[in-house]
Parts: C-alpha cells; structure tokens; sequence
C-alpha cells in the first residue's frame, strides 16, 4: 500500500511519474474500499483511458494509465476512507516514482506510514514477459507487436534481440504493368487536333486484368495534341 487516506480529507492529489517518460512502465496506481473492493486497476485489469470515480462524497478524476504522469485527483471531501496501491508488473527491477498530498482538518489524527519504501503489489509472481503478435494484416502485410506479460499488462522487459518482425514480404509476383498502342492519326489536318492510343494493363502472364490493378500515378496518357 502507499496510504491510507482517511474520511474528511480534500485536495487529495497522486502522482506516479513513469520510468523514462514512457507510458506502461509497470506500475500502475490502484484504488481499493475500505471492504476490499477495488474502484480502479484491480483484479487484473488496467484502465488506460481517463475517467471518473466516484466515492462517498466526492469524485475521483484518473489519468488513465497510458500517460507519463498518471495521476488521480479529488477536491471535495471524502466520506469514506480510501487506500491507494500500486500495482507492479516490473518487481523491484524498476523502482515506483510515487508523490501524494491531500489535507484533513485539524482535529483529525493522521499517522503516515513509517516505511517510506513503496511497496508494490505484484501482480504476475511468475514468468517473464513475453513479445505478443497480432494477425498479419492483407498485403502489405503488417501486425502489431508489444511486449506483455502472463496477465496481459504492457511492460518493457521483453529481450529486443527476440522481438518478431511486424513486417514481411508479400505479394511475390510482379505487380501488372501498362501497355501502351501506337498513336493514332491526327484528328484534324490543321488547326488543334488531337491523337489517341490504346492503354491496357497487363498481368504478369500477359494476360489483360482491370486498369484498377495497375498503378494509377504511372497510367501513361492515351489523348496528346
């Protein structure tokens, strides 16, 4: 746990500044009830988009986990007490970079916590990450590949030598290529006239497929003065 923020408090304020200034560096903020319910990034899942929570007597405004700064944020007064975590997918490899403020009234008793070593909760005890590729998209074949671990969370501890291509030939066969006729006789014998010719796209084999299939930007021009 970071801390326990107690009921009566306002202008709580949570930072955790990504390692390097990359999203998905593998802590993640997580906010539990007094009852053991999580309201955010519990049981194996993380929001990466920006929302709002709402609490006993006032609104949690989170980040998202996909910034370089994630934060929560709430100025009214809490009527129940909150605790906030971090959830880790990196272990101790890289350490949390964790800020908090908020303010309680002055008859209320707080005690912060002694050891100021954040203490992540980690949530795969087991295995390393692992590089995930997506299906090849149609040619030009592309797919998307990130670097995740065994419950599914991005992380940046996958080995870069062992990362799978995102790209790949396709399509071995030449591309179709216009073919172009003679030119024909003028239209006019003085004056502006114009002459005409016969464009076709032709196939590997020689065979004639649609001019769809040719290059558009090298269509040669079948009208000249």
């Amino acid at each position: 746990d970071i801390v326990t923020i107690p009921s009566g408090a306002t202008n709580i304020n949570i930072k955790q500044q990504s390692h390097g200034s990359i999203p998905h560096d593998g802590h993640y903020l997580a906010v539990r009830r007094e009852n053991g319910d999580y309201i955010l990034n519990g049981n194996f899942s993380v929001s990466t988009v920006e929302q709002y929570i709402p609490v006993l007597g006032a609104v949690l405004k989170y980040s998202g986990s996909s910034t370089t700064l994630e934060r929560l944020q709430s100025f009214r007064q809490l009527q129940e007490p909150i605790t906030i975590q971090l959830l880790s997918t990196a272990g101790e490899s890289i350490p949390p970079k964790v800020k908090y403020t908020f303010y309680i009234p002055k008859t209320m008793t707080f005690s912060k916590p002694k050891d100021k070593k954040i203490a992540g909760k980690l949530i795969h005890p087991f295995g390393v990450p692992q590089w995930v590729s997506g299906e090849w998209s149609e040619c030009s074949k592309t797919r998307s590949v990130e670097c995740k671990d065994n419950a599914g969370f991005y992380s940046n501890h996958c080995n870069k030598d062992l990362r799978p291509s995102d790209i790949r030939p396709c399509a071995d066969l030449p591309c179709p290529i216009w073919q172009i006729g003679p030119w024909s006789s003028c239209s006019q014998t003085c004056g502006h006239g114009e002459r005409q010719r016969g464009i076709l796209c032709i196939d590997y084999a020689g065979k004639i497929v649609k001019l769809e299939d040719c290059d558009p930007a090298k269509m040669p021009e079948s009208v000249s003065e």
